[in-house]
């Protein structure tokens, strides 16, 4: 994360639920920071981390308690103190603004004032609507590098990973209509369809791979089988509830 940082490419980190990506990410995010005021002295640079609501408090306490030798400034960025945040910004008193994907949608006017180090998207698929009125306002914010967290960055269709890459790499993934042509496609068909027709599903799955090489750099992830080698496999179980 940090190499491609330096590059000026940014990444999501799609580790299973579990396997740390808070510490992964504020580890990079504060490093980098600290690279940062040493290499250009007198800089002041601001991270915002944007997060669903009830999760603001848990960055919070994951900085506390693995960072607390680095005092890091951190700030939350609330209706009552909304102002006072964005002038602590830029005036180089924080080190850290941490938000909820509501507040950052209804007060984005406030925030588009600030350029920020790093935006970390917790629950990045949170923005895999391109259409949506959160996905744009927090796509206006401008920032040296970003991040996104998700355990799930592919929920339902292609075409959410090209809104999470146009957050990300803006145009890396063509613009959304020529994506969709060239890949979602496949996906909209019918899929008996599609395995009755050899020459489409050959088609289906060159084009998957296609896209799996190009995004493949970019996406990390690991399992929990991968990282825990002694952990019993995940059994599921299906339970029929009648409607009451």
């Amino acid at each position: 994360m940090i190499q491609l940082g330096r590059y000026g490419l940014n990444c999501a980190l799609c580790d299973d639920m579990g396997l740390g990506k808070t510490i992964q990410s504020l580890s990079v995010v504060l490093n980098e920071t600290k690279v940062q005021k040493q290499s250009q002295p007198g800089s002041n640079p601001v991270s915002l981390i944007v997060c669903p609501n009830t999760l603001t408090f848990q960055w919070k306490k994951e900085v506390e308690k693995f960072f607390s030798e680095q005092k890091v400034r951190i700030a939350f960025f609330e209706s009552f103190q909304k102002k006072g945040v964005i002038e602590d910004a830029l005036n180089g008193d924080l080190d850290l603004i941490i938000t909820s994907y509501e507040k950052a949608r209804n007060d984005i006017q406030l925030l588009q004032k600030l350029s920020f180090f790093y935006i970390v998207l917790d629950e990045g698929h949170k923005i895999k609507d391109a259409k949506s009125k959160t996905t744009i306002a927090i796509k206006s914010l401008k920032a040296e590098r970003k991040l996104i967290l998700s355990g799930t960055p592919l929920q339902n269709k292609v075409k959410e990973l090209w809104s999470l890459f146009d957050f990300l790499m803006p145009n890396f993934l063509e613009d959304e209509r020529e994506f969709n042509a060239r890949y979602n496609k496949f996906l909209t068909s019918n899929l008996k369809k599609l395995s009755e027709n050899l020459e489409e599903t050959q088609q289906f799955v060159r084009a998957l791979r296609s896209l799996k090489k190009r995004i493949a750099p970019f996406i990390m992830r690991r399992t929990k089988e991968e990282v825990l080698k002694d952990l019993p496999p995940k059994m599921i179980q299906d339970f029929e509830c009648e409607m009451t």
